[in-house]
């Protein structure tokens, strides 16, 4: 017959479904292992870093597997919603007096959380990251609520890239423009033309402008600038909506220390709702909340049209 003492260390407090969701949220299987499934989060863990780093992989070679690297990515989405809803749902059936495993203690969800936050999301992301686009600056090439997947082991930026870098203003602010003159070339526009070393550039296809109105160089340097010669290990940035971005004709050109990625594909697209306004909340528990609110609506307001979009 066990002793009280020995049931007591058998036992645990009972299992909080939101507890579970949100620490498969932070990572994949972890939710698993606080309902004393481990085996199980094993799984949900193995599978998602594989297509992790398939993902990375394929999307560093390019070419025509990045649709194979979208394609992952979608499949890591996919495990964590899985692992999300069966760990909140596994809660809610474990008995009051759970019976606890061996791993079932803080520390191990803290080691977890640590190990993916500091370890896992910073190795992938020394090569993939995502992005989210926040402003027109980029229309009609990237809208609005796009969310753009960049290599962030770009070479140095060629002209006519979609290059993520870093703000001269702010640096914490990271900024996704076209690149469209390197260092040692000659920028010139005149009447809102675009001219590199004296020969015109045509506007990308997507590109635009949305003011009739042409400034002289002595009130705005938005419709007429320069000749400018890029100095050597720099490079000139614009975005595509040229009437309404805030670009090297007014920051200057960007060195190469703040190039940070390249676009590559767009993985998702939807069109914006308002988050909750939750102040003062820890970010994972604003992330998660967010993600609920906006989700019910998420597939209204999806522009399936514009996902897996390859940028150039």
């Amino acid at each position: 017959m066990k002793t009280a003492s020995e049931h007591q260390t058998r036992t645990g407090s009972p299992r909080q479904w939101w507890l579970a969701g949100l620490l498969s949220y932070l990572q994949p299987g972890l939710g698993q292992v606080y309902n004393g499934q481990g085996a199980k989060g094993l799984r949900f863990f193995g599978a998602g870093l594989i297509s992790l780093a398939a993902m990375v992989l394929c999307l560093e070679i390019g070419s025509g597997l990045i649709y194979v690297g979208l394609f992952l990515l979608f499949a890591y989405l996919l495990i964590t919603l899985v692992a999300i809803v069966d760990a909140a749902l596994s809660a809610r059936r474990q008995p009051d007096l759970f019976p606890r495993k061996p791993y079932n203690h803080w520390y191990a969800y803290v080691i977890g959380v640590l190990v993916s936050s500091f370890v896992i999301t910073p190795l992938w992301k020394q090569f993939m990251q995502p992005f989210f686009i926040p402003s027109g600056a980029m229309e009609d090439t990237l809208y609005v609520g796009d969310y753009v997947l960049a290599d962030m082991t770009p070479d140095k930026p060629v002209a006519g890239e979609v290059i993520l870098y870093e703000s001269l203003e702010e640096p914490v602010r990271m900024l996704i423009k076209r690149c469209v003159a390197a260092g040692g070339q000659i920028v010139e526009i005149r009447d809102k033309v675009l001219y590199v070393d004296g020969s015109e550039v045509p506007m990308p296809p997507d590109a635009k402008h949305v003011d009739s109105a042409v400034f002289s160089a002595d009130s705005r340097v938005r419709d007429n600038y320069g000749p400018f010669r890029v100095p050597s290990g720099h490079f000139f940035m614009m975005g595509d909506s040229r009437d309404r971005s805030r670009d090297s004709r007014y920051t200057g050109p960007a060195p190469l220390a703040k190039i940070k990625g390249k676009a590559i594909a767009i993985y998702w697209s939807a069109t914006l709702k308002s988050d909750l306004q939750l102040r003062g909340w820890p970010k994972p528990f604003v992330d998660v909340a967010n993600a609920l609110w906006n989700f019910p609506s998420l597939f209204r307001r999806t522009r399936y049209g514009r996902i897996g979009t390859i940028i150039d």
